[in-house]
């Protein structure tokens, strides 16, 4: 049987994860690899981001809710980039910081922007999934402040951005096929039909639908609950400061959850994950980090508000952290590790963004056997990043030798 099934109402439909019923035996040998790009939007605060040893290290305060996870990344520097010009600063930070095109090339207006590493390997690679890459973005701010260049960082080709899914509930019924209204659940208008099978098949496949329909309903009921609270919040017309916003971390890390969901169903195997845009002057509630909103990039450009943007990246970098805590509890749909077939980087495609540089990016690449792990890596300077964009697209399973302005193959994985 092929494992595409889908369960089916006259008002919900929903797709279900690989079961033993549906496999052969070969395909249960396949050794699946995933990748996961976590952005962070304008630049870091360098000074409290990178350790200032190489080799082993203490963790800095903006890397500091890592250390959980110390053995499984490798912490890099080093890995530049080259603005082009006649481009605005922040949009081709984070437009481009996937592209396939070098810095010279002219793809987009002035912008060297072109199909992204999520795109190439997807379409490299012989089609295994649903969505062949899925793009989250976590700008939760409904008003459009500046053009997709600047919040994008997943791209079909020139002038072309993949569809980004920013709200819970969106992502929640794209990924499992909602047709149901807001109010309802998916779950209830297909659970006879899944009793039905449940009853056909063995009993681990069955096992496996029961902790497969509980953690959708959980994430049905959570992504329920935050577009209920949106919404009540939407129609208040208090200050800022006189109102409890939504928890921004509440909102990241159910990103996070139906993220992981996709990749432990084989939804996907190819993320992009937008922490926030670039520039945007949007106030966002960084809970645990400030008692009120305040406007990342606004902060980045105040000499006397560096340890600020270090809280923020600190904010983020939990963000992530929270993400490996997923991908570790979970196995995928051959009981596989999920961590151990998923290649995460979280990085910036600015470096500090006080004065607008585009050298020593913020990198971090967590994984099984990343050659670096526990390490601080510095590179010679001027070392582009699509060195390591090659070397993701090569360990993919991309036959390529060059990735936009790369110079050869970063070699850690």
């Amino acid at each position: 049987m092929n494992r595409r099934v889908i369960l089916k109402s006259l008002s919900a439909s929903i797709l279900l994860p690989s079961l033993e019923a549906f496999s052969s035996p070969k395909s249960a040998n396949n050794d699946i690899k995933r990748a996961l790009w976590f952005y962070l939007p304008n630049g870091v605060n360098p000074y409290k981001w990178f350790p200032s040893t190489v080799g082993d290290y203490e963790f800095t305060p903006s890397l500091s809710p890592l250390k959980n996870h110390k053995k499984d990344v490798a912490v890099l520097s080093g890995l530049d980039r080259i603005h082009a010009t006649g481009t605005d600063v922040h949009a081709q930070s984070g437009c481009c910081w996937l592209t396939s095109s070098a810095h010279h090339e002219r793809t987009d207006g002035a912008y060297p922007l072109n199909t992204t590493l999520d795109h190439v390997i997807a379409s490299s690679l012989p089609r295994a999934t649903p969505f062949p890459t899925l793009a989250v973005n976590c700008n939760e701010d409904p008003n459009v402040r500046e053009t997709k260049h600047f919040d994008t960082v997943s791209w079909y080709g020139p002038g072309y951005s993949a569809a980004n899914y920013k709200s819970p509930l969106g992502l929640f019924n794209t990924l499992f096929r909602s047709k149901a209204n807001i109010d309802s659940s998916i779950l209830d208008l297909i659970m006879s039909d899944a009793k039905s099978l449940k009853s056909k098949v063995s009993g681990h496949d069955g096992e496996k639908l029961d902790e497969y329909f509980t953690s959708v309903r959980e994430l049905e009921q959570e992504s329920l609950l935050l577009a209920q609270k949106q919404q009540e919040l939407s129609k208040v017309t208090f200050p800022d400061d006189e109102m409890e916003p939504v928890k921004r971390s509440e909102y990241m890390r159910l990103m996070g959850k139906l993220t992981v969901m996709a990749l432990k169903l084989d939804l996907t195997r190819n993320v992009t994950f937008m922490a926030g845009p670039e520039r945007w002057s949007s106030p966002l509630f960084f809970d645990g980090e400030f008692d009120k909103k305040v406007v990342h990039h606004s902060l980045t450009h105040k000499e006397d508000q560096q340890d600020n943007v270090a809280k923020i990246d600190r904010f983020y970098v939990q963000q992530f952290s929270y993400i490996l805590d997923e991908l570790k509890k979970s196995k995928d749909h051959q009981g596989k590790s999920l961590f151990d077939s998923t290649t995460s980087v979280m990085g910036s495609g600015l470096g500090y963004g006080f004065d607008h540089r585009y050298d020593r990016l913020a990198v971090v690449v967590a994984g099984k056997n990343v050659k670096g792990n526990g390490q601080h890596t510095a590179f010679s300077k001027g070392t582009p990043l699509s060195n390591l964009w090659l070397n993701m697209a090569q360990h993919m399973g991309v036959k390529k030798d060059r990735y936009a302005d790369s110079t050869g193959s970063l070699q850690i994985l």
